[in-house]
């Protein structure tokens, strides 16, 4: 999904390498986090498919399993013949972790929301007013940057933690894996929203920036 952002960040370096307000160590970084979301952000989608494709594997033999037992007069609360059972109990071709992948996918995209955090410092002014990276402006406080700021990075000013450690992370949304709060404001739209919203916006100030150079 990034692979536009880096292109276009490649092509604004290269027009801000004569720029003395361009910091070309924070260029290198910059891209270099760009790469690591969409790595997050691949790893994510092959792992959310993956568990996708157990459900839809799942509920196939559930649909085989009650049509077998409606054509012998039989309901899904009898006992089964053993055939039947054996079929439904069969391993599955591509067997999935059930505990261990809602674990990978959680951990992946809480990088990808720790790494925009560090995206957006690189964005900000220095301590001189200076940006490092000058044309690009800030991020908004929408979308990834909402859910790293009230869902997994800062504490509150009372001392307590988080909101996100009060949710709980769900998988399987269209949107990508979400981290809801058990009760109160829905602020996280999904991964993958999240992701496609950061990086629409990325290309737009990068495609601004590179127009004109040293804004």
């Amino acid at each position: 999904m990034f692979e536009e952002s880096i292109r276009l960040f490649d092509e604004y370096y290269r027009a801000q390498e004569p720029n003395s307000a361009f910091n070309t160590r924070a260029g290198v970084e910059f891209r270099r986090r760009l790469q690591q979301l969409d790595y997050f952000l691949s790893e994510v989608r092959a792992r959310d498919g993956a568990l996708a494709g157990r459900t839809q594997s799942i509920t196939g033999r559930m649909l085989v399993a009650k049509a077998a037992l409606e054509e012998r007069g039989l309901t899904w609360e009898d006992k089964w013949p053993a055939d039947i059972q054996s079929a439904f109990d069969a391993p599955l071709d591509e067997p999935v972790d059930v505990e261990q992948l809602p674990f990978e996918i959680e951990t992946l995209a809480e990088a990808f929301y720790f790494f925009t955090g560090r995206i957006r410092e690189l964005l900000r002014k220095d301590k001189g007013g200076n940006r490092t990276l000058p044309g690009l402006g800030e991020l908004p406080h929408t979308g990834a940057v909402r859910v790293r700021d009230m869902l997994v990075e800062h504490y509150r000013p009372d001392g307590e933690a988080p909101r996100g450690l009060g949710a709980h992370f769900a998988t399987g949304d269209p949107q990508g894996p979400v981290l809801r709060l058990e009760q109160g404001e829905e602020i996280d739209a999904g991964l993958y929203v999240n992701a496609e919203q950061l990086a629409a916006h990325l290309e737009a100030k990068l495609r601004a920036a590179t127009r004109q150079p040293g804004r």
